[in-house]
């Protein structure tokens, strides 16, 4: 069984079910519980998903109405949504993208500022959330995914045009069916175009326009850079953050360096992934051999995911040793590698020492960088 409340009011349930939704919102909005806890009664990804999306299109009949809240009643761990927690339902979102010509519609349209002034109980959950950094961290890497991928302007173009070329005829049939005779014919052709016009002009100018309003309500502090993947698309797909670009060869899109981007390079069968070539970020999370990372952009960067034929050579590593020339221990990592283009085969040896000099046998400092030295033998 499920629980549905839509608009405020129970659908299906029972009224504690209602009951501990209100609450949920009302402590979230006077900053009574913590972001963990509300974290872990909601699908936080997909409410992220679901407001971002509303505040990209420019709904402005939502969130005062036109939303429901859903949940399983039931835990069964084989289904994802089957987990009790709570999940937004999307509908009647065509009050938006350009159409009906008023401002809170428009591509220029700073819908947190509606949201901000609202006192709908939606409004007042949103405006709690944005208390935590995490939180505003998560929608706006979310929001950019969005506008850099889901709504980029030659996706959505495409589906209008598809919209065009497939229901003209019978959006005029409609018109002339059920409206005036001023909406027939000729009439109602020209309006479906000039209504599509409208909604490709909006996908196109929307970008700068939300990144700024976003950027603005989620407390960024840094312009955004630009992030270009390049990949092999016959060795493998990449994902990024919610987005999974697949086999691509080269993607770019807009990002901040106040959070992190989460990259992973999935490699095909025959392929192993190799190593990032990445410049202008850094990683905060594994390192530059790890197929899944975490990076922060430090301006406008490139990542390269490099790839490997066959299986992923051998790592072996030591347990920790001292020798004569440290005056502490040290880690020694070999790793056997092959080299494609002679067919040979090569051991490196990484050691990491705190007091380690490879001319004298003694360290007496850290690298400059702080942190252990390090060196290739």
């Amino acid at each position: 069984s499920i629980t549905m409340i839509e608009n405020g009011e129970l659908d299906e349930g029972n009224d504690n079910d209602l009951k501990e939704w209100d609450e949920l919102c009302n402590n979230v909005g006077n900053g009574s519980i913590s972001y963990d806890e509300f974290c872990k009664k909601v699908d936080v990804q997909g409410f992220i998903d679901y407001f971002a999306s509303q505040i990209y299109w420019c709904n402005a009949d939502w969130p005062q109405k036109n939303y429901t809240v859903w949940r399983s009643d039931a835990i069964d761990e084989s289904n994802p949504y089957a987990d009790g927690k709570w999940r937004m339902a999307m509908f009647d979102t065509e009050s938006g993208q350009g159409l009906y010509g008023s401002q809170d519609k428009s591509f220029s349209a700073d819908q947190f500022k509606r949201i901000r002034e609202s006192n709908c109980q939606l409004s007042k959950l949103f405006n709690g959330l944005i208390n935590s950094q995490e939180f505003r961290y998560q929608f706006t890497r979310t929001m950019m995914d969005l506008s850099n991928q889901n709504f980029a302007a030659d996706r959505t173009k495409e589906v209008i045009d598809f919209y065009k070329n497939s229901y003209s005829q019978q959006i005029s049939d409609t018109f002339a069916r059920f409206y005036s005779r001023s909406m027939s014919g000729d009439n109602a052709a020209r309006h479906f175009k000039e209504a599509l016009n409208t909604v490709t002009e909006f996908y196109s100018k929307r970008p700068s326009y939300a990144e700024r309003t976003t950027r603005s309500a989620m407390k960024i502090s840094s312009e955004p850079h630009t992030l270009s993947i390049k990949n092999n698309s016959n060795s493998g797909s990449i994902d990024l953050n919610t987005l999974k670009l697949g086999d691509i060869s080269s993607w770019s899109g807009n990002y901040h360096s106040d959070y992190e981007l989460d990259l992973t390079a999935k490699p095909v069968e025959g392929k192993y992934f190799a190593y990032w070539n990445i410049n202008g970020a850094e990683i905060t999370d594994g390192d530059i051999y790890s197929a899944s990372v975490s990076l922060k952009l430090t301006s406008d960067a490139t990542v390269e995911a490099v790839y490997g034929d066959g299986s992923k050579p051998a790592v072996i590593t030591t347990a920790a040793v001292t020798t004569a020339k440290t005056t502490a221990a040290a880690t020694v990592t070999t790793t056997v590698h092959s080299n494609n283009k002679s067919g040979k085969k090569y051991v490196s040896k990484v050691i990491e020492a705190e007091n380690f000099d490879i001319k004298s046998g003694v360290d007496n400092e850290n690298c400059s960088e702080g942190g252990l030295d390090t060196a290739y033998i």
